[in-house]
């Protein structure tokens, strides 16, 4: 019915016309119907109107409509329209078009831009996106009734723009037609967070019922990628096309981590709210699912992904109950969501027995886990294999609880108990509590924060809790027999570990045995280095998150280098005492060390001395005996062999300077790997071996002269110790050297055996020197020692 505005007219022979104004059509009654107001013109040939307000279902447009037809007569069968509209609501919206009808044929043509795909859903999808639209069609008018079956064209290209579900982007595109009675989809793809399916066909045939698709999916899952291939066969009845529908098919040329996956058959059906699948692959695994009335529900699982299991249950109201009962998994199947440059070839297996009630977001869940031969190596942290070993959990009141349980560790065991938050399906806050066994002590290597462990033995009793805000690992290591970097670099928060996923706080107290290498800053080319004393502890406050770090404690060091001026001095004592945070790391330095040169004036005993000095502006005095001044002494390590051994003063050469100062070099790769064979060989805590032989052969080699043998080999020196008890420490030294006033090349052997005993009063020391003048029993030498901290 009309209810608004006005329309006036004229006529005349063969000829009428109308000119509204605001004209408004409704139709009172019940259910939704359209309501539009127009104004424009009309006449016998055509119509040109403003859509004024059209509003269907809550939704408004306008816009405006051109006509032309032969008669008003057959406007139906020959006539040719344009349309273009726009959303009152939505003003980015925009529809426009034409229709031609002619001869009982209908052609239309259709271009959308920024549909509000929100209005078209249910909101409680949560999707929302503009939709563009471009389609054609053609159909018959023959018949009373108009239907699909009247279309011999319908194609609708589609692509969503700025879409989002859950407030998350996605995309999707494609097209769909309709030709012969069938219903096509064709290149669609979709993405949406890591998931992306393309190469989407699918096509339905109204009139048989039957219909295919198939689909190419990629998603990350467990950060890891999967790619397959989806396809199905299937029967859509035609009364009831949602409440009955069959299909089969295969997930084929699957893949996961690298991992091809074994072709996998279905069989599904949903047919009067219940569902029925069934999944198989050529090994004779299979599976079974079943859901009754859209509520009960059972699985059986054969072997399929290693699980051999059921569950059962119901879900009504937002309520579930099931009983699950895992008979086996095997635990190799999780290897493919594990990279193998952390754990590597893990087997075992799992069973469990659980029982799920209550609010399906936060069900109660109650019942055990039994873990049965379990065993992995890992290429972080840990050099043995881990296992087998068995292992029970139990689920209860929230709270997951593992151990204590004793695992095997290469030839030694560890004590591992844990606990975790199971809340909302998920779990959190996990604890665990691990610790050596008695005299066992982990072979370990790895980086954590600034300290670098290489094959050393470790002895743990720690505490790591896993949460949202990060890894926390607190307690105590002891160390030994092993190498250990400390970096000041490592404890620096940089871009990269600022975003790190996990963070580390670490709350530990470490303590050095006798046989630990300690480098400092690191082992390519250490300031300090040489074997701890059983008197070094360090106290480690870290928090990656914040950057904030605090390293306390002293380590003392029995034997090794102190590199200054690109030379090793042999330590005679040394102390690093550590008093750092995120502000500094500047670490105290005390340290003798000697080295010695021989000289056309004979051997020069040359000793570094550093009290309380700073790493960053290491600076030492130098001595020697006989006595040189500094300035010399300077010269002589500088030119180290080549200066000292020539008739004059003359100025270094290019070739002298670069051999004589690469003896750090030859230490460090050459002779530090004999010595570290031979210690352990012998069953030594320390060994040295310092020697300028190589410098020696090359100079001469480059230079083109020679020398005898002894010459060589005078100021080789072997240093050899071992801890009689952790206070008691015995070496023996042994020395090279060529008499200068003799030129028969004669070496002398000069050697001192002496003995450290850390007492309660101080560090008392004992030597005795063989081969220099006089008898072993006047060449003794007592002392007593202590500092005081201040």
């Amino acid at each position: 019915m009309q209810d608004k505005g006005g329309a006036r007219g004229w006529y005349e022979k063969d000829a009428w016309g109308l000119e509204l104004t605001n004209v408004g059509v409704r139709y009172e009654g019940e259910g939704v119907y359209p309501q539009l107001e127009v104004s424009g013109t009309v006449d016998a040939k055509g119509a040109k109107l403003t859509i004024d307000y059209f509003e269907y279902n809550a939704r408004k447009l306008k816009g405006e409509l051109t006509i032309t037809y032969a008669s008003i007569d057959s406007i139906i069968r020959d006539f040719d329209a344009s349309y273009t509209l726009s959303s009152i609501d939505y003003e980015r919206a925009k529809i426009e078009g034409t229709i031609k009808s002619k001869d009982g044929i209908i052609d239309a043509a259709i271009t959308a831009n920024a549909l509000p795909i929100e209005q078209f859903i249910p909101s409680s999808l949560k999707i929302a996106g503009d939709l563009q639209l471009k389609g054609k069609a053609s159909a018959s008018l023959n018949g009373n009734k108009f239907s699909l079956a009247n279309f011999s064209l319908l194609e609708v290209q589609f692509k969503m723009q700025k879409g989002e579900i859950n407030g998350l982007p996605f995309s999707a595109s494609g097209t769909a037609d309709f030709k012969d009675s069938v219903l096509s989809i064709k290149d669609g793809s979709f993405a949406y967070l890591n998931h992306k399916i393309d190469a989407i066909s699918a096509n339905y045939d109204i009139k048989s019922g039957s219909a295919h698709f198939g689909a190419q999916v990629r998603s990350v899952i467990a950060e890891k990628l999967f790619t397959a291939y989806f396809n199905g066969d299937g029967k859509i009845a035609q009364d009831n096309p949602w409440n009955d529908l069959q299909f089969s098919g295969q997930i084929a040329k699957a893949i996961y981590n690298s991992r091809n996956i074994d072709d996998i058959g279905y069989v599904a059906a949903f047919k009067n709210g219940n569902i029925d699948l069934n999944l198989s692959q050529a090994n004779g695994s299979n599976a079974h699912a079943s859901i009754t009335s859209m509520s009960e529900f059972e699985v059986s699982l054969n072997n399929l992904f290693k699980l051999t299991g059921t569950v059962k249950g119901s879900v009504k109201e937002n309520a579930v109950e099931a009983d699950v009962s895992l008979n086996k998994f095997d635990l190799a199947a999780l290897q493919m969501f594990i990279p193998e440059n952390y754990i590597k070839d893990m087997s075992g297996s799992a069973s469990c027995s659980l029982k799920i009630s209550g609010d399906l977001n936060d069900p109660a869940i109650d019942g055990n886990i039994a873990l049965k031969a379990v065993s992995f190596s890992s290429n972080i942290y840990l050099l043995e294999k881990v296992g087998p070993f068995d292992a029970d959990m139990k689920v209860s009141e929230g709270i997951i609880e593992l151990g204590p349980a004793i695992i095997k560790v290469g030839t030694e065991s560890i004590s591992l108990a844990a606990t975790a938050s199971l809340s909302r399906w998920e779990i959190g806050d996990i604890k665990a509590f691990i610790s050596t066994q008695e005299t066992a002590a982990l072979r370990f290597k790895g980086t954590i924060a600034g300290l670098t462990a290489k094959d050393i033995r470790a002895k743990t009793d720690l505490t790591a809790t896993l949460s949202q805000s990060g890894l926390e690992i607190k307690g105590n290591i002891f160390l030994d027999n092993g190498t250990l970097e400390v970096n000041p670099a490592g404890f620096v928060v940089s871009p990269e570990t600022a975003k790190a996923t996990v963070p580390l706080s670490l709350n530990i107290a470490l303590t050095l045995g006798k046989n630990v290498e300690l480098y400092l800053p690191g082992q390519d080319l250490p300031l300090v280095s040489g074997m701890s004393s059983p008197n070094s502890a360090l106290n480690i406050l870290y928090d990656q998150a914040s950057g904030a770090f605090s390293v306390t404690g002293k380590v003392e060091l029995r034997s090794g280098y102190v590199l200054y001026l690109l030379r090793n001095f042999f330590i005679k004592q040394c102390t690093i005492e550590f008093s750092e945070n995120q502000t500094k790391f500047n670490p105290l330095i005390n340290a003798v060390a000697e080295l010695r040169e021989s000289s056309k004036d004979g051997m020069i005993t040359v000793t570094l001395s550093a009290d309380q000095t700073p790493f960053e502006n290491f600076k030492p005095k130098l001595s020697s005996i006989p006595p040189k001044s500094e300035i010399e002494l300077l010269a002589l390590l500088g030119g180290g062999l080549a200066l000292s051994e020539t008739s004059d003063n003359n100025p270094l050469t290019i070739r002298e300077a670069m051999i004589a100062s690469s003896e750090f070099l030859t230490q460090n790769s050459l002779f530090r790997s004999f010595e570290q064979r031979v210690q352990k060989a012998l069953g030594l805590d320390v060994l040295y071996v310092r020697s300028s032989f190589i410098q020696k052969w090359l100079l001469d080699i480059t230079g083109q002269s020679t020398k005898d043998l002894a010459n060589y080999l005078s100021g080789t020196e072997l240093f050899v110790g071992k801890y009689i008890t952790d206070s008691a420490f015995a070496h023996f030294i042994l020395r090279m050297a060529q008499n200068p006033l003799e030129e028969t090349g004669v070496l002398q052997l000069d050697s001192e055996l002496g003995l450290e005993f850390q007492s309660p009063f101080g560090l008392l020391e004992w030597g005795l020197s063989f081969g220099k003048e006089g008898t072993p029993l006047n060449n003794q030498k007592i002392s007593l020692s202590w500092r005081i901290n201040y």
